[in-house]
């Protein structure tokens, strides 16, 4: 048989292992019927935030923006307009225009304007959210007793510097919260956040996971500032099976795929029984599911996927191309 000799970086993104292989311990959607209203507490007062009316977190479908009416006593009443909040990109359920985690304005609400949306100012008299004000949104129990390499992710957008948003975690039942990640500002479109979380691993108390955006002051010489809210979704939770990371290590000689690259079907060779195979692209999108070891890949068009062999043992995740 004719040997084919890929390019060093081709060979390179096959023989790679990704993180798309891990369990999903916990995720949210935010849409209908995924159960978010009984396992996300919006607007609570942990990690010292505020509990006010000025701004609230809120899941809504809203994406258009519109003009509001600032009455305030200095420099004078104006309009502001609240900007659009932009699509989802492909790979967030129900994309372009899902349900999606937001923090919104009081005053925006107040005139019929329901998307994500932030007011700002350094005017402690203007009634609209003012620096030093926070909001924070929590949810349920989270185990990660028997995982290890913790990975959090999720879509997110909003925010305008020094104002930003944080990721925490507590492992005592909201008694106290840990910093996991901040400064999620500046971002006008949805982006992924992938955050190793290893302090995590393999916890036996159960995890609470919270989102705080902190409102500071307004330091561009600008009286007031309009921008989308903080906004979240897809938010998930991962992990390995402790010890699997070791037999991914060794399963090479396990689990084989040929031919690779190919045109028309791969073929899963495997030492252990296998339950499932998945096919995902590159975005971690699932195109197929099957527990027959030859795939046809025939439709496909060309690139590079990923392959998940679920076996008795664990799962595997490999790379091939369609040619």
């Amino acid at each position: 048989m004719k040997k084919i000799r890929l390019p060093l970086l081709l060979s390179f993104l096959i023989s790679y292992s990704l993180t798309f292989g891990q369990t999903t311990i916990y995720e949210e959607d935010f849409e209908i019927g995924s159960g978010w209203q009984q396992d996300w507490f919006l607007n609570s007062t942990d990690e010292g935030s505020v509990d006010n009316t000025n701004a609230e977190w809120a899941v809504v479908s809203a994406y258009t923006g519109g003009q509001v009416s600032i009455q305030t006593p200095f420099p004078f009443p104006h309009i502001d307009t609240i900007p659009d909040v932009p699509d989802q990109p492909i790979e967030v359920t129900n994309s372009p225009n899902s349900n999606y985690l937001c923090m919104r304005d009081g005053i925006a609400l107040s005139q019929n304007v329901t998307c994500a949306s932030y007011l700002r100012s350094d005017d402690n008299n203007v009634n609209i959210p003012s620096k030093g004000e926070s909001r924070f949104v929590r949810t349920g129990f989270v185990n990660t007793s028997g995982y290890e390499n913790i990975t959090i992710s999720f879509y997110w957008l909003g925010g305008v510097s020094p104002s930003n948003g944080g990721l925490y975690y507590t492992t005592d039942n909201s008694a106290t919260w840990q910093l996991l990640q901040d400064g999620f500002g500046d971002q006008l479109d949805w982006t992924l956040a992938t955050i190793p979380a290893s302090v995590l691993d393999d916890q036996t108390s159960l995890i609470r996971f919270g989102f705080k955006y902190e409102i500071d002051g307004f330091t561009s010489g600008n009286y007031m500032d309009v921008e989308n809210g903080f906004s979240i979704d897809e938010f998930k939770v991962e992990g390995d099976p402790v010890g699997s990371a070791n037999l991914n290590e060794n399963s090479t000689s396990l689990i084989q795929l040929y031919p690779n690259p190919t045109s028309n079907s791969l073929k899963i060779q495997s030492e252990l029984p296998i339950e499932q195979i998945i096919v995902s692209n590159l975005s971690g999108q699932r195109i197929m599911n099957t527990s027959d070891n030859i795939v046809d890949v025939s439709n496909f068009n060309t690139g590079v996927y990923l392959i998940t062999v679920a076996t008795v043992q664990g799962s595997f995740t490999r790379r091939f191309v369609k040619r």
